[in-house]
């Protein structure tokens, strides 16, 4: 009839009750209600002769209250007659065990959601080539009808040369890690698109890859935006920045897209000062020495992927693509770092001075790329003005 005749102090202390209390209660008492329907119905087959023993994992309804999970093993004992005299049971306490499973099922539910919800291709594939998860970010990028047909494909098979891939491998294979690795990629249809991979390799223990995880920018549109440049001359011959022109050609391309995937840009307006007494004093040889150490500093301060340009004279522009409000200032400093670094080594009376103003991009405003300029070259004179006089250090730039 289900009541616990004897019971040993693990489970009381188990369930909180004495064994005085345990033996006046059926086992449905103290099961979570929600339990009690699987755990009697298993119950009743071993009585009935219909099975030798059964197990189920359940809650039980402490005395005070608290649910705690337990793995139930049961079986009968039966008299010299064959008629069934008591039930015996082991009850293992798992619910420490439990409650890891559920944090575990709530962060892989939290991984998948952020696998699924960024707009970069996610990918994870073994070392012989074989896809073991993508994300549909991805699966769309590649035009693929959906996650299965794309998990059929050997990763090498994506590439459409097979130097790129076997790049990639030794790249891999020396480093475990690649970065910002620019690539084509074959789609569906058979077309080709350009894409940025950063990927790293996970190892065990011993070092072993148990995979690779990587994640793939489509910049085809950049590419095309650089081919554009490249046809039509538009770089600076002196920094080997882009020119005027160049910048504009890019940057209109680049506010479009993100207007599309609604993401911000950062627009950084620098000048050199002092460049007419560098060219009066030290001669126009070096004013060109300083300007291109000025844009080789703007090179280490910014990611490849940003636009820089040389704009005029002393005058530099950099679009920084993807990167938040937030960032203007550690950009600043970066810079700021960098040319004391500069500083520091160059002989008396060659140090350079760099002023910046910056203003943030955001979709909804849609001001145009010539406002976004004139803004940050406002700011760029107010700092100007303010560390001129001030005597502060040698970079300087508020954000608009």
């Amino acid at each position: 009839q289900g009541h616990p005749v004897e019971s040993n102090p693990v489970l009381q202390k188990m369930l909180g009750y004495s064994a005085d209390e345990l033996r006046a209660m059926v086992f449905t008492d103290f099961t979570h209600p929600e339990d009690v329907a699987a755990d009697w119905r298993l119950f009743q087959e071993v009585v009935e002769g219909r099975r030798d023993h059964y197990q189920i994992e359940k809650r039980y309804i402490r005395k005070d209250g608290q649910v705690v999970w337990g793995r139930l093993t049961a079986s009968l004992v039966c008299g010299p007659d064959g008629a069934p005299s008591f039930g015996i049971g082991m009850v293992e306490d798992i619910t420490e065990a439990k409650h890891a499973e559920v944090a575990l099922r709530v962060s892989e539910e939290r991984y998948r959601n952020l696998f699924e919800g960024v707009p970069e291709g996610l990918y994870r594939s073994a070392p012989d080539g074989t896809l073991l998860d993508v994300n549909l970010a991805l699966v769309r990028m590649l035009g693929y009808p959906d996650r299965e047909t794309l998990l059929a494909v050997d990763a090498s098979r994506l590439y459409p040369s097979a130097q790129q891939r076997d790049y990639w491998q030794n790249r891999m294979a020396a480093e475990g890690v690649v970065r910002n690795f620019e690539t084509q990629l074959r789609c569906f249809d058979g077309s080709t698109l350009w894409v940025c991979d950063s990927a790293r390799a996970v190892c065990d223990a011993k070092g072993r890859v148990l995979y690779y995880e990587g994640a793939l920018e489509d910049i085809t549109e950049r590419k095309q935006a650089e081919e554009e440049l490249r046809n039509l001359s538009l770089a600076d011959e002196l920094t080997g920045l882009y020119n005027r022109r160049g910048f504009f050609t890019l940057a209109e391309k680049q506010l479009r897209l993100g207007d599309r995937t609604q993401r911000g840009v950062l627009l950084v307006f620098a000048d050199v000062d002092g460049m007419k007494r560098i060219n009066d004093t030290l001669g126009h040889q070096m004013g060109d020495q300083a300007l291109k150490e000025a844009a080789e500093l703007l090179k280490q301060t910014f990611r490849a992927s940003d636009i820089l340009a040389r704009f005029g004279g002393d005058e530099f522009v950099v679009l920084a693509i993807e990167t938040g409000k937030a960032e203007a200032e550690s950009l600043t400093r970066r810079l700021c770092e960098k040319l004391e670094a500069r500083n520091a080594a160059a002989p008396a009376g060659r140090e350079l001075s760099i002023s910046m103003g910056v203003v943030y991009y955001e979709p909804e405003t849609g001001i145009s790329i010539d406002d976004l300029l004139s803004r940050a070259d406002r700011a760029m004179y107010e700092a100007k003005r303010e560390r001129l006089g001030s005597g502060a250090a040698p970079a300087q730039g508020p954000t608009a």
